[in-house]
């Protein structure tokens, strides 16, 4: 999880440098449709595991890409 939201802030970086402001927005919801969406269930089976383990960084991260998809 932390992997992807790295490549999140560099896909925004990217896409802040290379292309029109009009797509920025387009972009995000591409990638978050790709690497978040698509792999919602992934993400919430872990999720006891977490719970579990007191992992909070990891529950941190999870917490960030789930609140994206609403």
């Amino acid at each position: 999880m932390e992997e992807v939201l790295h490549r999140r802030d560099e896909e925004d970086l990217r896409s802040r440098k290379c292309l029109y402001p009009t797509s920025y927005e387009k972009v995000r919801e591409v990638f978050e449709q790709i690497m978040v969406s698509e792999h919602l269930s992934a993400i919430n089976d872990e999720i006891p595991l977490m719970i579990q383990q007191e992992s909070r960084q990891d529950l941190l991260h999870a917490y960030a890409l789930l609140k994206v998809t609403g």
